[in-house]
């Protein structure tokens, strides 16, 4: 359309410049100078009224109530935890989704089974903390990971995964249909079942 708007231009600068210049050229080139300029023209306008109508201009925005939450289950057996609370993290915002908007709750459900069995690279096992406050003086406690990983392994993924979510209201909607557990048994089988009946 842009590029049309600048021809179009063009030629009838052209057009007036051949026109006002009566000495070089006569009425005859003047006529038929008029009549390209009038078919251009014509043409011009046809091709924007046939874009124009085939352009799409409304985007579709999911509504709340819309959105249809599915449930995925996910074997950290052997996963790497950084990958793995992108991935999940990722289904519980719903960027997965074609109709991803960042203000809307579109995620879904996310069941992750074997957390205990989770792998943590390099020296993060013994150098990386969890860092809990109690909001009283003094109530600060560091508990390694080595230790978090033996005593609670479903805590380390939910702050790993929680850090990757946005810091609004959203993500304290988005956690809690996060569902971990360290072994392979979870209570949720229910729903998993319909899922894999409807698929």
């Amino acid at each position: 359309m842009i590029e049309c708007n600048y021809l179009l231009f063009f030629y009838f600068n052209i057009y007036n410049k051949l026109y006002l210049n009566l000495i070089f050229v006569d009425y005859v080139t003047r006529y038929r100078l008029f009549v390209v300029t009038v078919v251009f023209y014509c043409c011009c306008n046809e091709f924007y009224e046939v874009g124009f109508k085939m352009m799409n201009k409304k985007t579709y925005l999911p509504n709340q109530n819309e959105v249809e939450r599915k449930w995925h289950l996910i074997d950290a057996k052997g996963k790497v935890l950084g990958r793995l609370a992108v991935k999940i993290a990722e289904f519980l915002r719903g960027k997965n989704k074609v109709f991803y908007t960042n203000h809307i709750d579109c995620g879904d459900f996310v069941v992750v089974i074997n957390a205990s069995e989770i792998v943590i690279t390099g020296k993060k096992i013994e150098q990386k903390t969890y860092f809990t406050y109690s909001g009283y003086p003094g109530g600060v406690k560091l508990t390694p990971y080595s230790v978090l990983m033996k005593k609670n392994p479903e805590r380390a993924l939910l702050a790993a995964v929680k850090g990757m979510l946005p810091k609004n209201k959203l993500a304290d909607k988005q956690i809690k249909r996060l569902k971990v557990f360290k072994d392979d048994k979870h209570k949720h089988s229910a729903q998993l079942a319909i899922l894999a009946k409807t698929n």
